[in-house]
């Protein structure tokens, strides 16, 4: 059986460079959704960078806007725990 392919993801709010997604399957597009340490953000931008020693992080480069609500499903299938997250 072939192994499915994985992938490193970075993802970017503005200059910060979030936390890496080592072990992603799939890589992202723009308008997901991305849950990330308790905070929503929406994928405005993807990009491939090739440049190693550039500010924006090698490899497949995933730029965030912070969502300002919890998403509805989100709501709708844990009401109190991601009240109670929502920062």
């Amino acid at each position: 059986m072939a192994e499915e392919a994985t992938y490193v993801v970075n993802y970017m709010v503005g200059s910060t460079h979030l936390p890496q997604d080592t072990d992603a399957g799939m890589a992202p597009f723009i308008g997901q959704g991305v849950h990330l340490e308790g905070v929503f953000y929406r994928a405005i931008d993807v990009w491939y960078n090739y440049e190693s020693m550039a500010p924006v992080p090698h490899g497949i480069v995933a730029f965030l806007e912070r969502v300002g609500e919890v998403p509805k499903p989100f709501e709708i299938a844990a009401p109190d725990y991601y009240a109670a997250r929502s920062h």
